[in-house]
């Protein structure tokens, strides 16, 4: 079994194109559970209507991105979990299929997918998409870059290194790079699509720019 698992806030506009794009992907076998940071619009109610469960986290909290994916993680039950992103809509029936072939392999720690923009995607945002997301795959050994927008990873790597939460942020690549000092593989699998309206840099956000920047000097990642 494949758990997905979705993490939203105010996704209302998003989260049902997202949901019925899973319903029609060629393999059955999924859970879906929504991770929701107390959204104020409808997201809530829309993903009630389709077969989700529905995590709720925690109001007194300030959220992070890796303990909203390790909650959820702890009540999931497939051997392998996808993290997407409620914007990320997959881009045909085989989203699933074209990332999960490569488990086949045991060196295989995680996939993560290609991101294509939208028409509404700005100009930047297709640049960067265009630049990162090449049409070819790739088997990384020692290249950590990975994508949490879209992904799947062994649960059982999880449960032994589950995402970082002293960080907010970049969790997918400093994890990434915990699990490739195993010796196991990140691979990138084109085939494998989802659009992604806002791109990797969220139009070059300073705020969040400016917090990776941050979490890319305490990892080590850069000088």
């Amino acid at each position: 079994m494949i758990s997905i698992i979705i993490r939203t806030k105010n996704e209302d506009k998003h989260l049902e194109k997202c949901l019925i794009a899973l319903n029609f992907q060629n393999y059955s076998k999924c859970e879906i559970i929504i991770v929701d940071n107390n959204s104020s619009d409808n997201t809530v109610k829309i993903a009630k209507n389709f077969n989700c469960k529905i995590l709720h986290y925690p109001k007194n909290q300030i959220f992070n991105y890796s303990k909203s994916i390790n909650i959820a993680i702890k009540k999931a039950k497939g051997d392998i979990i996808s993290i997407l992103s409620a914007h990320c809509i997959p881009f045909d029936n085989y989203w699933i299929y074209n990332a999960i072939k490569h488990f086949e392999n045991p060196e295989v720690a995680a996939v993560y997918s290609r991101q294509i923009p939208t028409n509404s995607s700005k100009p930047s945002d297709i640049r960067d998409l265009f630049q990162v997301f090449r049409s070819e795959t790739n088997y990384q050994t020692k290249d950590s870059y990975f994508n949490n927008a879209s992904s799947f990873i062994r649960k059982s790597l999880w449960s032994e290194i589950k995402f970082d939460e002293k960080i907010n942020g970049l969790e997918d690549i400093c994890w990434s790079r915990k699990v490739q000092e195993k010796k196991m593989k990140i691979v990138y699998e084109p085939n494998s699509k989802v659009f992604h309206y806002h791109g990797i840099n969220q139009n070059s956000d300073k705020n969040r720019l400016i917090r990776h920047i941050r979490i890319l000097k305490q990892q080590m990642f850069i000088k």
